[in-house]
């Protein structure tokens, strides 16, 4: 049952995804939208309120926008908050916003938290909320259409290119393995690491090749190479049929295939805002899949200390 009330967002985070999911507030079809977007760095800030204005409003009424630098100037209660800063400040952060409002709705961005204990925290501090993880290929049209499709059976999900983030992104990819097969992943091996600096400070990645098995007999392999100049390619294998998929270009097996940008989600997050309901995994489903993916990279991330609480990935 949607409700007619106005509605209230708030962004904590508006760097780069930040400010796309921004984009993705101006395009919420409600009336009387009240966006807040908390950011502290001056450049940040306006960039992501220059962006908010690029989107028009499909109800024809612009949302409102209000740019701080804190969330002390965020309401006591808000319909949907989301958490979109780097992985690392993700728990300082979220517990910040529900120290100053009560949500009624929660997204969270991947990775999840880089703190093993942080997990725990998560549960306990959004118990009653429903929650879920922006790992968003699992409502991109293109492979909802292609999962309606799927016969019942087996999956291999492959994934090969240059240096594309197998660290920062394969959680993407695993998430959409559980989502096509309708199966848990129970085991995650990485093969021929080697760890690198990542592009955001602090951080770590690697390349080298990840290989999962789900719970029905499902198979996922993410290979990410140290060559350059190879463009991802995704490949879904089901028996003899191969769906060749082009994420780049939209396109499967040559045919158009509707992918999403983060600016692209306000469907998404109209559900969440009227219904309280997605179709991204939840933060309970998540978590259980992020332990194990952090349980694989944390030894080779920081092999002085394999066994340790922190995995700096992003």
């Amino acid at each position: 049952m949607t409700s007619s009330t106005p509605k209230t967002l708030a962004v904590i985070g508006c760097g780069n995804i930040g400010s796309r999911l921004l984009q993705s507030a101006a395009a919420v079809g409600l009336r009387g939208l009240t966006v807040y977007g908390v950011e502290p760095f001056e450049a940040a800030l306006q960039l992501s309120a220059e962006r908010f204005a690029q989107i028009d409003s499909p109800t024809g009424a612009p949302h409102r926008l209000k740019m701080v630098a804190s969330v002390d100037a965020i309401p006591e209660t808000v319909d949907l908050l989301i958490v979109a800063c780097s992985a690392h400040q993700r728990m300082d952060a979220l517990k910040s916003a529900l120290s100053k409002t009560t949500p009624r709705a929660v997204l969270l961005e991947k990775v999840l938290f880089t703190r093993s204990s942080d997990y725990a925290v998560a549960r306990d501090l959004l118990d009653g909320i429903p929650t879920w993880v922006n790992t968003t290929r699992n409502i991109w049209p293109g492979y909802v259409d292609l999962k309606a499709a799927l016969p019942k059976g087996e999956l291999e999900l492959s994934v090969d290119g240059s240096d594309w983030g197998l660290g920062s992104n394969g959680i993407h990819f695993l998430s959409l393995i559980e989502m096509l097969a309708e199966a848990e992943v129970t085991s995650i091996e990485i093969t021929d690491p080697i760890a690198r600096d990542s592009k955001r400070a602090d951080y770590r990645d690697l390349t080298g090749v990840l290989s999962a098995t789900l719970s029905d007999g499902s198979k996922a392999i993410l290979a990410s190479g140290e060559d350059e100049g190879r463009a991802m390619e995704v490949t879904l294998k089901q028996g003899r049929t191969v769906y060749a998929l082009n994420e780049g270009k939209g396109t499967l097996n040559g045919e158009p295939f509707k992918i999403l940008y983060t600016s692209q989600l306000g469907f998404a997050l109209k559900e969440m805002l009227t219904d309280r309901a997605s179709g991204l995994p939840t933060l309970a489903e998540s978590t259980r899949l992020h332990k194990l993916y952090l349980d694989a990279f944390r030894p080779h991330i920081h092999p002085q200390s394999p066994e340790g609480e922190l995995c700096m990935v992003t």
